[in-house]
């Protein structure tokens, strides 16, 4: 059959000498604590076949969410790892992956390239298939490179359960910026909206509100686009306050998860959710806006402490 076929590259600069680097992209024993998929299933069980950083090293995977497979070791020098993917379920499927590893004077520079393709007929996929893909190696070389330089990934995923939720109302800093942006625009937005509030504060009359909301109207991968708002909300209407975007979201049920870690993680709670969603045929609601529930204040912990809870509005 004529396949489509397609690459996909991210590199990420890690404060650790290229042998460091090695032994966790080589020891599939450590892949639970930085992959971008095993966190993902907490159902998921793995095995592990001969001797880990010798060729012919495997990793077998099998979950309700992440399907089944097996990663196998095929080769490695000082500067490149090479690794099949042959994936069971819920499709069959071999991928190539590599890593290329550069050391540097006070760092190393890991590379990892996936090849991958498609049927002819599933051609409208591609774009959304490197989209999504390309997103995984970035969430697994963000953990990578915690895991090297800490000794440890910061962030911890809650189950997915689903809640009721009363109807709400919201305003605040409305903006658009790319899916990559996220991270660094969202912050800042809310720096701008703590401005304001604080204005209302000294004017001794301050806006009562139940805490901080990340709103995303629009979240377009095809055409890299968000539409957000970061601000605040409340059970009743509140105070409308000048240039301040606002709406109501009314009675609806929704898949929940708690993150705990650095706002850079959410993609990866985001990524758990949406894995359950699809893997349990549960149908969207996109009439409300998916979106994040801080339950404490960046400015006042910890970031690896940071509790923010995600929601996906649901049928």
């Amino acid at each position: 059959m004529f396949k489509i076929h397609f690459n996909i590259e991210k590199s990420i600069s890690i404060q650790k000498s290229a042998s460091e680097v090695r032994e966790y992209l080589t020891d599939f024993t450590k892949s639970s604590l930085w992959s971008p998929w095993l966190c993902l299933d907490d159902s998921g069980k793995t095995e592990i076949k001969n001797i880990p950083s010798q060729i012919g090293h495997a990793q077998l995977w099998d979950g309700p969410i992440i399907g089944s497979g097996i990663q196998t070791l095929k080769s490695l020098s000082e500067d490149s790892i090479e690794i099949e993917l042959e994936f069971l379920r819920p499709f069959k499927s071999i991928s190539q992956t590599s890593f290329k590893i550069a050391e540097y004077q006070s760092s190393t520079e890991v590379t990892w390239k996936m090849k991958n393709s498609l049927p002819f007929f599933l051609f409208f996929l591609k774009k959304f298939m490197i989209f999504m893909l390309g997103g995984d190696l970035a969430r697994g070389l963000t953990r990578l490179k915690e895991l090297c330089e800490m000794g440890k990934v910061l962030s911890t995923l809650g189950p997915v359960t689903a809640m009721n939720v009363d109807s709400f109302y919201f305003q605040g800093i409305e903006g658009h910026c790319t899916i990559n942006e996220i991270p660094t625009i969202m912050p800042i937005s809310f720096e701008k909206l703590m401005v304001i509030l604080q204005k209302e504060n000294d004017n001794q009359n301050p806006l009562k509100h139940s805490g901080f909301i990340s709103l995303y109207h629009n979240l377009d991968p095809m055409k890299d686009r968000v539409h957000f708002t970061a601000g605040i909300f409340h059970n009743e209407k509140m105070k409308q306050l000048e240039n301040l975007h606002s709406g109501k979201i009314d009675n609806h049920r929704a898949l929940k998860l708690l993150s705990q870690g650095p706002y850079h993680h959410l993609k990866s709670a985001w990524s758990k959710v949406f894995s359950y969603q699809r893997s349990n045929k549960i149908k969207e609601n996109k009439t409300i806006p998916i979106y994040e529930i801080m339950l404490n204040k960046p400015a006042e912990i910890e970031l690896e402490k940071l509790l923010t809870e995600i929601r996906l509005p649901i049928k």
